[in-house]
């Protein structure tokens, strides 16, 4: 059995659409074509077409490998089965034009016999998940506080254990630093230079000389 790519968007088990698929395009597609198909299943209207029960429509690319099938209401198996066919045929690159005429592709006459079989098909409703009751819901609510406690608690673990390894290695860092600059030798003293001339700031040799500043004072 070839796998099929289906996408659902309706209310209707996706195994039951599936075998509509597999079914049709036993008759319509080759082997190749069947491994490339994608079809989408909607149950929203068409645009420009009329909400009608068990009406379905489709569209295809023409030459493609993707086809969108539209399903409102309470579905008609036979019908469903001659608009997977006739979406299959543009597949296979056929157009209107070539179809007209035929029960196999259009609604003329005979049509419905043609697709007898799809009566025996299954076609049910997904069972719809129970709504969840107000102690259901506290309880999840609580299990996510919990769960997230947990986890916080866990990261300010960590946290407080770096925040430690770190704290250690700043204090071993610092001793390391104040040794180092400890054990460093005096700066030598040029011989015949006074002290104050040792440093690079221009205002000193004004210092040493004992000369005024030029600047004007104030006051």
């Amino acid at each position: 059995m070839i796998p099929v790519k289906i996408r659902n968007e309706t209310p209707y088990r996706t195994d039951h659409l599936r075998a509509f698929v597999t079914r049709v395009a036993a008759d319509e597609l080759d082997t190749a074509q069947r491994r490339t198909l994608h079809v989408i299943f909607s149950s929203k209207v068409r645009r420009g077409w009329r909400r009608a029960a068990g009406a379905t429509s489709g569209w295809a690319v023409i030459g493609g490998s993707r086809m969108t099938v539209f399903l409102t209401g309470a579905v008609d198996r036979r019908r469903l089965a001659h608009t997977l066919a006739h979406e299959m045929a543009h597949i296979r690159g056929m157009r209107h034009p070539e179809m007209r005429g035929s029960p196999r592709y259009t609604w003329a006459s005979g049509w419905e016999a043609l697709y007898a079989y799809a009566d025996a098909l299954p076609m049910d409703r997904a069972a719809r998940p129970a709504k969840p009751s107000a102690w259901d819901r506290a309880a999840a609510r609580l299990a996510h506080a919990q769960q997230m406690l947990a986890r916080w608690e866990r990261r300010a673990k960590a946290a407080q254990g770096r925040a430690r390894r770190w704290r250690e290695q700043a204090r071993r860092r610092t001793a390391a630093a104040s040794r180092r600059l400890a054990a460093q030798p005096a700066a030598p003293q040029k011989e015949g230079v006074p002290p104050c001339l040792a440093s690079s700031e221009a205002s000193s040799s004004a210092l040493c000389s004992g000369r005024r500043s030029s600047s004007p004072s104030l006051r």
